[in-house]
């Protein structure tokens, strides 16, 4: 099962004014503090990032810095 971390209000609001790239959900880079992106992440609804089971289980939504959507 993918980790889920739900996004800050900041990133949800950006991403219900982003067209999507299916229905419901998002196709994003996510760039962390430090620099580290995370490429072709995927976004549930505007506020749940799913991560792979194998990714750092630190990250949280306090270390994203900015999320990169293809309209970015």
């Amino acid at each position: 099962m993918e980790k889920r971390v739900f996004l800050k209000s900041k990133f949800k609001e950006q991403l219900a004014n982003t067209p999507e790239t299916g229905m419901g959900y998002h196709i994003v880079d996510i760039e962390l503090l430090g620099g580290i992106i995370l490429k072709n992440k995927t976004i549930l609804n505007c506020k749940i990032l799913l991560l792979d089971k194998n990714e750092e289980p630190y990250i949280n939504s306090n270390q994203i810095n900015k999320i990169l959507t293809q309209s970015s």
